[in-house]
């Protein structure tokens, strides 16, 4: 049986595609309640939270997630399941060790560390933070195992059930107690991440009990314990070097130069785009083929076919990210001060850079693939190293320009990451490319929208700003259509997953 076909990809699509309408609308709504009901500091003290535990995630997985994303499915292509059950079972039990590991060693320097970044919380929220800590760690690691084998139906229910727990509770805290401080929304959190904990394990054990087990599978999968290891702890360095500039890192940095009042409007624009980042379709796409390219390059070694993946689920990206530049432009401002009630306004400018920063964001995303692909886990370390160097440039420049020199660095950082790593890429004798010519037919019609609802939006003014919205992405996909920016292979591509 092959795992990764078209046909096994159709249906994992459409699974994706029903469970991101609910969840990015639950997403949405959680994110209005919390911002509209907490306070602004309580606000900022979570998000920084929140950072530190992105952080803790990974310097606790030890290249775990690599791992996932590389062998899975190469070894489900190789032996058809046979050695998932060990596998997968052995990656569970190594989370959860080295995630209790880490909570005993932090927990004696808590102190210390909230200090430094000027969050200021009492010893319950510590004690209900810690408990949630481990449950999302171990969620996360659900969420990669059923990414790598490609079960986006159990992933969604999972996604399905977090999300309506946390929006009945969230609900309830706000609007019929009339009370959502910070010590409630982590009760929130802790409470949806164990029930849909528990599920997702469930769903594991059922799927696994469907499946074979041959004992030669996984001699032959030990016998290449040394060059897995090599990889995933390559790239587990990567990571580790790379948040030194992640988000999360930005977020502490803001909250120990700027404040935490500053870290909340930072926070919540960084929220907005991780909507769009963790809940459209285009970008989320990226990670649920991360196994395709794999088992793809496995049954053919064409780098062509590589290149053509990298370049399609790129473009995708893009546009989606051009057309969100123009419609936050022009109508940003109204759309943000009605979402929150007038709490965060006039930050239109900051969300559009953090969209540019996202488009880098999305090439290191999709040049990451690549390298997974290859195996050039030692490319990715040296790229990481070398591009860490633009942090300083947020240390010094965030002290004058604020949360805009802050972005400056970050900037710096993906840039030199993703020159470093395509040249690295191509001095290995790999024949990789991204064809071009898409995306300057997607800048094309991107500004001559801007240009044009620059130029008559007078005309446009009556409409409110949703309509606004709607009329600008209409045009642009139009202008798309009308350049051809998707080659008939594309077009072909996109309607044969969509058809049922």
């Amino acid at each position: 049986m092959d795992h990764y076909s078209k046909s096994k990809l159709k249906k994992s699509l459409v699974h994706f595609l029903m469970g991101k309408l609910f969840n990015g609308i639950a997403g949405l709504l959680y994110l209005l309640i919390v911002v509209r009901n907490l306070k602004k500091e309580e606000y900022g003290i979570y998000i920084g939270l929140i950072s530190l535990l992105e952080i803790i995630y990974l310097f606790s997985g030890f290249g775990v997630t690599s791992f996932l994303q590389r062998y899975i499915p190469e070894y489900r292509v190789k032996y058809n399941n046979t050695i998932l059950h060990r596998m997968v079972y052995k990656i569970f039990a190594f989370r959860f060790l080295f995630i209790m590991i880490f909570i005993l060693i932090i927990s004696g320097l808590r102190d210390n560390i909230l200090d430094f970044f000027n969050i200021s919380i009492g010893n319950k929220i510590v004690f209900i933070f810690g408990l949630y800590l481990i449950g999302e760690v171990m969620s996360r690691t659900q969420m990669e195992v059923f990414s790598a084998l490609l079960l986006q139906g159990y992933q969604q229910w999972s996604l399905f059930l977090k999300n309506i727990i946390k929006l009945i509770m969230v609900v309830y805290f706000s609007y019929y107690l009339g009370e959502l401080d910070l010590e409630n929304l982590f009760i929130i959190e802790s409470a949806q991440v164990y029930i849909a904990l528990v599920v997702s394990f469930a769903l594991i054990a059922i799927y696994f009990s469907k499946t074979e087990v041959e004992k030669n599978a996984t001699v032959i999968v030990e016998k290449n314990n040394k060059t897995m290891l090599s990889f995933s702890l390559n790239s587990y360095a990567a990571q580790i070097m790379s948040l030194i500039y992640s988000q999360s890192a930005l977020n502490l940095i803001v909250a120990r130069y700027l404040g935490i009042s500053e870290v909340a409007i930072f926070g919540f624009a960084q929220s907005i785009i991780n909507l769009v980042k963790k809940y459209m379709p285009t970008y989320l796409l990226v990670g649920m083929i991360r196994p395709i390219f794999i088992a793809q390059f496995e049954k053919n070694k064409d780098s062509n076919e590589v290149s053509y993946l990298a370049t399609f689920l790129l473009k995708i990206n893009i546009l989606i990210l051009i057309c969100l530049i123009v419609v936050i432009y022009f109508t940003g401002n109204d759309l943000i001060s009605f979402m929150t009630n007038g709490k965060y306004v006039n930050i239109s400018t900051l969300l559009i850079v953090l969209v540019f920063l996202l488009s880098l964001r999305s090439f290191h995303l999709v040049m990451n693939i690549v390298l997974t692909t290859y195996e050039k886990g030692k490319v990715e370390s040296i790229a990481t190293l070398i591009s860490t160097s633009g942090i300083f440039v947020s240390l010094i420049l965030g002290k004058y320009y604020g949360v805009y020199g802050v972005l400056a660095g970050a900037f710096i950082c993906e840039i030199l990451w993703g020159v470093i790593s395509f040249l690295g890429l191509k001095r290995s004798g790999i024949d990789f490319k991204i064809r071009l010519g898409g995306f300057v037919r997607m800048i094309a019609s991107g500004l001559i929208v801007f240009i044009s609802y620059f130029i008559l939006q007078d005309i446009f003014m009556p409409f409110e700003f949703i309509n606004g919205a709607i009329i600008i992405s209409v045009l642009y996909i139009l202008f798309v259509l009308l350049f051809k920016a998707f080659n008939t292979n594309e077009k072909t591509q996109i309607l044969g997953l969509l058809k049922k």
